[in-house]
């Protein structure tokens, strides 16, 4: 007949199975992660519907809109020479 198990011993059980469960979870995390295309990771990131304030801007964005950047490369991608860069 099995010995019952005193409840200091399941508890001990029990922090040890989550032990070796969040090991396998966290290999499995990394798995998908790595897995993950751009496009399916801009797909979760839109679906998570944070408020701006909770996402992560640097700081380069934070003082430009982006606008003369999005201007320099396009000058240069169709091989204009841009008055405002240098010609670069």
């Amino acid at each position: 007949m099995p010995v019952p198990k005193s409840e200091k011993e399941l508890v001990r059980q029990w922090v040890e199975n989550w032990k070796v469960v969040d090991q396998e979870m966290d290999c499995l995390k990394t798995q998908e992660l790595q897995a993950l295309t751009e496009e399916e990771a801009a797909r979760q990131f839109n679906g998570m519907d944070l408020p701006p304030e909770l996402i992560w801007t640097p700081e380069e964005r934070l003082a430009s809109s982006g606008l003369a950047e999005q201007q320099r490369i396009f000058s240069k991608a169709h091989g204009h020479p841009s008055r405002f860069h240098g010609g670069t």
